[in-house]
């Protein structure tokens, strides 16, 4: 590299101080607090309908984002963890209690799968974007969940931060820094979930097969050439010398 200096403007420093700012003065405000009878029930009642028991560390993450009381929460879980899944869990116990809610996401289909895995209605953070700007903003919504979080780049995550403060709402940051980040100017995610001292789902539960998890485990370390090598050995991944053989390949198959 030519040159290792690195630059910035006002505004994204700006940005991230609100960020930062709204995870420490919200700290444990008692936004959408609930009790832990209320969490309790609402966890039973999701794994009867789920068919399966959320282990250890789904049951303590749902326990804090239902009962702390912080204003500003975030979660970082590894793929195949089910973060979005848990917000089933937390929508039973709004639903119980009257606690509104909304999803946002950074893209379309993400918004769609939030609401898919959760049956929490969402759009994009565009829309909320464009709703703060010229309509009501989050006026009337108890707690705000920002699926895929760390995509989200600093300026945005500041308006909706700003918002949230603004109407009370509770906002859940759900994503992970060490997966697909902001196209923009990013980094507030792993910021705020520092601060908060928030929790993280270590557990892959998608995917059954062993090589599967341990590749992508390294691969959130960075090291994708060995993520690639351990598919490669687990036939998940198959190389080609010319695009001519990888078309041949794939027609074989």
């Amino acid at each position: 590299m030519s040159s290792t200096d690195r630059y910035t403007t006002r505004d994204v420093l700006d940005a991230e101080d609100a960020a930062a700012t709204q995870a420490r003065a919200r700290y444990a405000d008692g936004s959408a607090v609930l009790t832990p009878a209320q969490a309790a029930a609402a966890r039973a009642v999701f794994e009867v309908a789920a068919g399966f028991e959320l282990s250890q560390e789904q049951t303590r993450v749902v326990d804090r984002l239902l009962t702390a009381g912080h204003g500003v929460d975030a979660v970082v879980g590894v793929a195949g963890a089910g973060k979005s899944t848990l917000m089933d869990a937390c929508r039973i116990a709004w639903d119980a209690t009257g606690t509104t809610y909304a999803g946002a996401c950074l893209s379309a289909v993400g918004a769609q799968g939030l609401q898919d895995a959760s049956a929490i209605p969402s759009r994009t953070v565009a829309s909320w974007l464009q709703r703060i700007e010229t309509g009501p903003g989050l006026t009337g919504i108890d707690v705000l969940v920002l699926d895929e979080a760390a995509m989200t780049d600093d300026r945005s995550a500041a308006r909706l931060l700003t918002e949230a403060a603004r109407t009370g709402t509770k906002l859940i940051a759900i994503g992970d820094p060490k997966q697909l980040q902001a196209v923009g100017a990013g980094g507030w995610f792993a910021e705020v979930h520092r601060l908060v001292d928030g929790e993280i789902l270590t557990d892959n539960r998608r995917q059954e097969d062993a090589a599967e998890r341990a590749a992508l485990e390294v691969g959130r370390t960075g090291d994708h050439q060995t993520a690639l090598d351990l598919l490669a050995a687990g036939g998940r991944v198959h190389a080609a010398e010319t695009a001519d053989e990888a078309r041949s390949q794939m027609l074989m198959t």
